[in-house]
């Protein structure tokens, strides 16, 4: 061979190692990339695991990435983030205090919308909490939130700011469970059967919401974290999602097929159900104490032995790591 053929031979031989180096390092680098790839642990609605990675360009209706938090060591996409991290509860029946709570927002993004209306009713003694929210200046109400909870504008700029009414809500938790009068089952010879006495330790608060591990709960516990409120009251409640309960008893004739709260108080117990406006926040808390009246009243036993069933408690350290996270 010629020196021009040897040189031209060993060019090419060159050229073919230098190719096949940069093939083994890109295949490398998507190798590694595939590996740092982490998928989204939930699930479909057909049960099998989402297909969003850390890499999804995919983005939400906010504009964000649904896949981002997962590069930041979540386990779950936006679609499917579970800010709640749960323990369970050890409260016992007789010695609790069952609150319906429910809330209207001007939005449903847990992590960026604002709570407009707050109530809480009492189950025993019918004592209720209810007041409007002013969202920040910046906060802008949907027409679609506006629609269905019928609360304008006007009515907003005149209430109080949500971290003011957090306060209130927490004092008047306290002070209905500090002045609640229980029936003493340990009466002796000397007392008379069943006497009210004043409870002693304070009881166990227990909030129960419809559908509240997946809306209302994250959303009271989101604002809280965003408008500087004292998260650690949050940790003092035990939590029910009635939702939990209707699931339980979806095999009964009490239910028909829809969960929805103005379905189920109108398949179980429509009495006086006219005077109630489906979505104002109070008016919610009095349809579904109805409903779970009616649900226990079915099975023979009362309404907060059959809710307290359901109970879990809140990590609040946590699941606000979590709304941080997923904010």
């Amino acid at each position: 061979a010629t020196p021009r053929e040897t040189s031209i031979s060993h060019s090419r031989e060159q050229l073919q190692w230098l190719d096949a180096r940069h093939r083994s390092r890109k295949h490398a680098a998507f190798i590694n990339k595939l590996a740092a790839m982490v998928r989204c642990t939930g699930l479909t609605r057909a049960g099998q695991q989402c297909s969003i990675t850390s890499e999804s360009k995919m983005t939400d209706a906010s504009g964000r990435l649904v896949g981002l938090p997962l590069r930041h060591g979540a386990q779950h996409c936006r679609f499917h983030a579970k800010v709640l991290c749960e323990t369970a509860s050890s409260t016992e029946c007789k010695d609790n205090v069952l609150f319906y709570i429910d809330l209207e927002t001007d939005g449903l993004d847990v992590f960026r919308d604002n709570i407009v209306e707050i109530a809480a009713l009492e189950s025993a003694s019918g004592a209720a909490f209810c007041a409007l929210v002013r969202p920040p200046v910046q906060a802008t109400q949907s027409p679609t939130a506006a629609a269905v909870h019928g609360i304008n504008e006007a009515e907003l700029q005149e209430a109080m700011p949500f971290k003011q009414v957090f306060k209130l809500r927490v004092q008047f938790l306290d002070a209905v469970a500090n002045s609640t009068l229980v029936s003493d089952d340990s009466s002796s010879s000397q007392e008379a059967e069943g006497v009210p006495t004043l409870p002693f330790p304070t009881p166990q608060i227990l909030l129960a919401g419809h559908n509240g591990r997946a809306f209302d709960f994250p959303m009271l516990l989101s604002n809280c974290v965003r408008k500087g409120c004292a998260v650690e009251h949050l940790g003092r409640y035990a939590y029910i999602d009635t939702l939990d309960v209707c699931k339980a008893m979806s095999g009964t004739s009490l239910l028909g097929g829809c969960m929805k709260l103005q379905c189920l108080l109108r398949g179980c117990c429509c009495y006086g159900s006219g005077a109630l406006q489906a979505h104002r926040a109070l008016d919610d808390c009095s349809a579904l104490q109805g409903v779970m009246c009616h649900m226990a009243c079915s099975v023979g036993i009362r309404e907060r032995e059959l809710l307290s069933r359901f109970a879990f408690e809140i990590n609040v350290a946590q699941s606000c790591a979590n709304i941080l996270l997923y904010s």
